[in-house]
């Protein structure tokens, strides 16, 4: 577990420029309205936190990369979906 926290903070440190930008974009979008799960109809503001967007960038990545890899995320990634 050391061990994937310490990749994990230096993929962050590797990728700072990147991450501030997906970070300031991510949490200037607003409100949103909920259309599922617990929040569903509410509308609340998007908060992530860096963390949290190295999470969805790593499991995207995992989706695509992985193996085996999620069929429609790969297909995607390919162009091959509309």
């Amino acid at each position: 577990m050391r061990a994937v926290q310490r990749a994990v903070r230096a993929l962050g440190r590797d990728n700072q420029t990147g991450l501030a930008e997906l970070y300031a974009y991510a949490n200037s979008l607003g409100l949103t309205r909920c259309t599922a799960g617990t929040f569903k109809g509410e509308v609340i503001p998007v908060t992530l936190s860096k963390v949290r967007i190295l999470d969805i960038l790593l499991w995207a990545d995992a989706a695509i990369h992985g193996s085996p890899p999620h069929q429609l995320w790969a297909a995607w990634s390919k162009g091959e979906t509309e």
